[in-house]
C-alpha cells in the first residue's frame, strides 16, 4: 500500500516537473526520492465521498486486463515490459476519454471532475511510459507494439478509480522496481556520483 502510494505522488508531480521528467526520465526511475520533497497527494478516495449524486457513468469503461504472470514477466526484457505496461495505461486511456466524452448535463459536476482528473493522471503515465521506451536500448528491428486486452465493463466510478490504483501499484511499481535494479539505473548511478565528485 506504501509503495502504491509513493507511486501516486509521483504520477501526481508530473505535471508540474513534466518538463524535466521528458528529459530526465531515466532519474525519474532510478531516483524518485529526488522528487518526494515537493509532492502534493492526490485525493481520489475524498474526492469520491464528497461527490454526491450517483456513482453510475453514463458509458461504460471497458477496463483494461490486469494480472502479471511472474514466470512470463520475468523473461522478457526492459522494453518488452514498458510495452507491457503502456499498453495497459493506453486502454484505460482510451476508455475514460470516451466515458468523459459521453458526459451529459445531468452528469453530477463531481463526476465529470474526477474523470478528467483521471484522465490526466493516466495521460502523465503514458507520457513518462513513452519516454521511458524511447530511451531504452533498442535493437535495429525492433517494432513497437504496446498491445492490451480490454476485459470486464464497469458503470461503477469508484470501481475506475480503483482500478486506476491498482494497476499504478501492480504495474508501474513492478517496472519501477525491475528498473531501478537494472544496470541503466547502476550506470546512471555511477555517473551522477562521478559528476558530484
Amino acid at each position: 500500500m506504501a509503495c502504491s502510494r509513493i507511486l501516486l505522488l509521483l504520477i501526481g508531480l508530473i505535471s508540474s516537473h513534466l518538463p524535466e521528467v521528458q528529459g530526465r526520465s531515466i532519474d525519474f526511475w532510478c531516483q524518485p526520492d529526488n522528487f518526494l520533497s515537493n509532492m502534493a497527494e492526490k485525493h481520489f478516495n475524498s474526492d469520491l465521498a464528497n461527490c454526491t449524486g450517483s456513482d453510475t457513468l453514463h458509458s461504460p469503461v471497458q477496463l483494461p486486463c490486469e494480472g502479471i504472470q511472474p514466470a512470463e514477466w520475468a523473461n522478457k526484457d526492459l522494453i518488452q515490459k514498458s510495452e507491457q505496461v503502456m499498453g495497459v495505461f493506453l486502454v484505460f486511456q482510451d476508455e475514460i476519454q470516451r466515458a468523459r466524452n459521453h458526459t451529459t448535463l445531468q452528469t453530477p459536476a463531481c463526476q465529470t471532475s474526477l474523470l478528467e482528473k483521471l484522465e490526466h493522471h493516466i495521460k502523465n503515465c503514458v507520457m513518462i511510459l513513452k519516454t521511458l521506451h524511447n530511451q531504452l536500448p533498442h535493437m535495429q528491428n525492433d517494432t513497437f507494439h504496446p498491445a492490451a486486452q480490454r476485459c470486464a465493463k464497469q458503470t461503477s466510478l469508484k470501481v475506475v478509480v480503483e482500478k486506476y490504483t491498482k494497476l499504478v501499484s501492480r504495474y508501474l511499481m513492478r517496472l519501477a522496481t525491475d528498473l531501478r535494479e537494472s544496470s541503466m539505473c547502476n550506470t546512471q548511478h555511477t555517473t551522477s556520483e562521478t559528476k558530484v565528485i
